[in-house]
């Protein structure tokens, strides 16, 4: 969470507070930002020093949560996927490059914090559904690896300079 409006963490804190009236949890926020922990649900609010301290916290969470309004790529739902923890994400642009609602994740509409808490709700109280969307993310999480990234260029590439060799011939 970062303080930016648009990251949605007042959104994610207003969703939070209604699931807290049905469900005992705690929230540990990942954040460069002095949060305020004034919530009852918060534990702790951390700065991660680096992947493995992160992949970890990822691993040990029964969900990941992105409210972000929108988002370029938006990394950080991925590898919650690629450690195995489900996730609930707004549908902040980018995301939509690997998220796949219902099944890698639940999907709801930007700056709708009822949604979302019903969404955490129903992953929260699923452990079929959890699973689920954990084991998809995981299979979704391996199409994004370096190599394969870096494959798909090297393809990309190669086909426009075969192209354009093909137009000067």
């Amino acid at each position: 969470g970062k303080k930016q409006p648009w990251k949605g963490l007042s959104d994610l804190l207003l969703a939070l507070d209604t699931v807290y009236k049905k469900i005992d949890f705690k929230l540990i926020i990942i954040s460069p930002d002095k949060i305020d922990t004034e919530y009852p649900f918060i534990e702790k609010v951390i700065k991660i020093e680096d992947d493995k301290e992160l992949a970890q916290l990822y691993r040990q969470s029964h969900l990941f949560v992105s409210s972000s309004w929108f988002e370029g790529f938006g990394l950080p739902p991925l590898e919650a996927m690629a450690c195995g923890t489900p996730v609930v994400l707004t549908d902040s642009g980018g995301v939509r490059e690997y998220a796949i609602d219902g099944y890698n994740c639940l999907i709801v509409p930007p700056r709708q914090p009822k949604k979302l808490a019903q969404a955490i709700i129903t992953v929260l109280k699923s452990d079929k559904l959890a699973a689920k969307i954990a084991k998809n993310g995981i299979e979704t999480a391996k199409r994004f690896q370096w190599e394969n990234t870096i494959n798909k260029l090297e393809r990309i590439l190669l086909t426009d300079i075969g192209e354009k060799n093909k137009s000067r011939g």
